[in-house]
């Protein structure tokens, strides 16, 4: 007969009483740390890491200025640059003299007919008055000397008639001075006349004309106006 094995139940234990089974750490190594006999030894093994950190001494913090950085212009603008006037060489030239206007002719002496036109002699200013009644040769006398009197005060000029012919009267204004001076008087008179000395009178019945005491002498003898005229014409081309 076989033995009978009996049947033994494990005791129940308490919730505390259970028993944990750690599994085995398989192929596991366990590191053991260096330990030196020393710690001079210590620090020799395991020296301290030390990590220098740069050391920075002052911060440079950002300039903040409303102020715009101020900057010389090293080019100047083109129309900032003065610009110097281009001078010129100066070239002397000799000055003409001043030529006046309807000045004496280039030659002095003139022979027509028995007159004769010197230009420096004292010259009459003669009022021709072509076919014009005695009394209107008279007024017109005395309004070139009311005329002479409001304008030329300061230099009295002396007014005298003359009929010369049945055809012909004449006013003298003068003498002035030479030729000239008494053109430049009949320049500034004439193109008054026929508006403030001689209003009343038809401008195609007079007209102007200068003559010297020497000329004035021998047209009263010849009464040739038509060549006196043509001498005064040479002296002074289309004057009058």
């Amino acid at each position: 007969m076989e033995p009978v094995i009996p049947i033994t139940t494990p005791p129940i234990l308490k919730e505390t009483e259970k028993i944990v089974v750690k599994p085995p750490v398989k192929d596991s190594v366990i590191v053991q740390p260096i330990v030196t006999e020393t710690k001079q030894e210590q620090e020799v093994v395991n020296p301290p890491v030390t990590i220098n950190k740069p050391v920075i001494d002052s911060v440079i913090q950002p300039v903040t200025t409303t102020d715009k950085p101020i900057v010389k212009d090293t080019v100047a603008k083109v129309e900032d640059v003065p610009v110097k006037p281009k001078v010129n060489p100066v070239i002397e030239t000799p000055v003409p003299a001043p030529v006046k206007k309807d000045t004496v002719p280039a030659t002095p002496v003139i022979v027509l007919k028995g007159f004769e036109f010197v230009a420096t002699d004292p010259h009459y200013v003669v009022v021709v008055l072509d076919k014009v009644d005695q009394v209107y040769a008279s007024e017109a006398k005395n309004a070139f000397n009311r005329f002479n009197r409001e304008n030329y005060y300061n230099k009295p000029i002396d007014v005298n008639s003359l009929q010369l012919d049945e055809r012909f009267n004449l006013v003298l204004e003068g003498p002035f001075a030479d030729a000239n001076a008494a053109v430049e008087y009949i320049d500034n008179v004439r193109p008054q006349a026929r508006s403030r000395i001689l209003p009343w009178l038809n401008s195609e019945k007079y007209s102007f004309l200068i003559i010297s005491g020497a000329n004035l002498d021998v047209l009263k003898t010849s009464k040739d106006m038509t060549a006196y005229k043509q001498l005064i014409e040479k002296a002074f081309p289309g004057k009058f």
